[in-house]
């Protein structure tokens, strides 16, 4: 079928290409244009319901004239025929329709007034008569519900013995089931005003799910098994499973009230990530001055080593396309601070080491043994909850312990391979003459003046017997 709709639509499309008409040419008198003598029945008249107003103009056009008519020729020039004799061809269009038929007219009148008259939603009661929107566009005039979702047991979609679609509905047993549908099927095969036909004597029933009309097939059978129902028509594969799906399902059965809405800009998301970012940012800023200035040289070691991890992270996550989210930035910034605890726990053990007398070459490696181990211990306290939180929990959260998983990992990975050497080769160059430099105070400090080592406190000397050393 098709809607005066769609005809309307049609033939403005082609209205730029449609030849003009000659103004010189004598016009058809009105009585003698039309020579084809109108069907004695009157199904077409009638106010059709049950979504036939489609079909409608479709019959109407085809029981004028036919599609293939030839005009019959006159035998005499165009500019002295007489308007008796020369019938002007009909004008169909694809859809065989009679465009200028005065009943076209009346029906377009008639669909366009019942579209702009859609029954409101909280009028959608079983009992009333509705007019409904179908998914393609078509209005369809709908009686009372007779037979709910509940009464339908399965429903599937399968390819026919034509290899076309079907849809395969199952009812249950029962007075309110099987037996109302074929109450209402039996109505609609013999024509009841209840159904009224749409050709052929046989009515409509509209499947409607949340105001929408999904289709609308025509009752071909008075009665059907519970079993052994099908829907066919041109489905493609899409549209029959879509049908069958909301035949099985339906829709909710409890009506929903909003109890809050609440606008949210598209914007909001990523103002909210950027500030957590900035946030972020300024705080490690913060965190690294504070080192610097406390521990000079061994602070820029830290910043240099958080700059690598921030790398590695960058491009961990450019491999795996993983989006960077604010419950992602907040495990970033967690992670920031666990490596900065790393740092200091060695760097504390490195000044312990020195207070206690070893130089600070010696000492650079041998502390970073004995801090690593509790570097360790600690990080991997933060990796069992980051995993814990990660299998448990879903949307932000796993966000969240995925990155800081991921950035203890590196933590554990940087301060083995780029902080330990990098102070091991501070403390062996000329820097390493000056621990004020590494923010080891050296006022307690036994060995050293100004800053400079002079001799080392713990070496022993060798003093020949009976001599005195002065």
């Amino acid at each position: 079928g098709v809607t005066t709709a769609q005809v309307v639509a049609d033939e403005q499309a082609k209205s730029p290409t449609t030849p003009a008409v000659d103004p010189n040419a004598p016009a058809a008198a009105p009585a003698e244009a039309t020579v084809v003598t109108e069907p004695a029945s009157t199904d077409t008249t009638q106010a059709p319901s049950g979504g036939g107003r489609s079909f409608l103009a479709g019959r109407a056009a085809s029981q004028e004239t036919p599609p293939g008519a030839d005009p019959v020729p006159t035998s005499e020039p165009a500019t002295t025929a007489s308007p008796t004799t020369t019938i002007p061809p009909t004008p169909l269009n694809q859809w065989g329709v009679n465009v200028y038929d005065p009943k076209f007219a009346e029906l377009y009148q008639t669909e366009t007034q019942l579209a702009a008259e859609l029954t409101p939603t909280a009028e959608q009661t079983p009992e009333a008569e509705v007019t409904l929107k179908g998914e393609d566009g078509t209005v369809y005039k709908l009686g009372p519900v007779a037979v709910d979702g509940r009464a339908v047991k399965g429903a599937t979609a399968s390819l026919g013995q034509d290899g076309k679609w079907t849809v395969n509905p199952s009812f249950k047993a029962g007075v309110d089931n099987i037996d109302a549908f074929n109450a209402i099927a039996a109505k609609c095969y013999a024509g009841d005003p209840t159904c009224p036909d749409q050709g052929g004597g046989k009515g409509q029933l509209g499947i409607v799910l949340d105001g929408v009309v999904l289709s609308a097939p025509t009752i071909n059978t008075p009665s059907f098994d519970a079993d052994s129902i099908q829907i066919s028509g041109s489905f493609t594969k899409d549209e029959a499973e879509s049908l069958s799906v909301a035949l099985r399902y339906g829709s909710l059965p409890i009506q929903l009230e909003p109890q809050q809405a609440e606008t949210i800009s598209a914007t909001l998301g990523q103002g909210a990530l950027e500030a957590g970012i900035i946030a972020g940012l300024i705080g490690v800023l913060i965190v690294l001055s504070y080192l610097m200035l406390y521990y000079r040289l061994l602070g820029l070691v830290t910043a240099v080593s958080l700059s690598l991890s921030a790398s590695m992270l960058w491009v961990i996550m450019s491999n795996l396309q993983a989006t960077v989210t604010l419950a992602g930035v907040v495990g970033i910034v967690a992670s920031i601070g666990i490596s900065l605890d790393s740092s200091i726990v060695f760097y504390e053990s490195l000044k312990e080491d020195v207070r206690n007398g070893s130089s600070l070459r010696s000492s650079a490696d041998k502390s970073f043994t004995s801090a690593y181990s509790t570097i360790v211990k600690a990080d991997m306290a933060s990796l069992i909850g980051a995993g814990v939180l990660y299998w448990l929990s879903i949307g932000p959260v796993r966000g969240f312990a995925f990155y800081l998983g991921v950035a203890t990992l590196l933590d554990l990975f940087t301060a083995y391979f780029f902080l330990r050497p990098a102070v091991v080769v501070f403390a062996r160059s000329k820097f390493g003459e000056y621990p004020k430099r590494f923010g080891i105070p050296v006022d307690d400090l036994e060995g050293y003046s100004d800053g400079r080592i002079a001799v080392a406190a713990s070496k022993k000397v060798a003093v020949p017997a009976g001599k005195d050393l002065s």
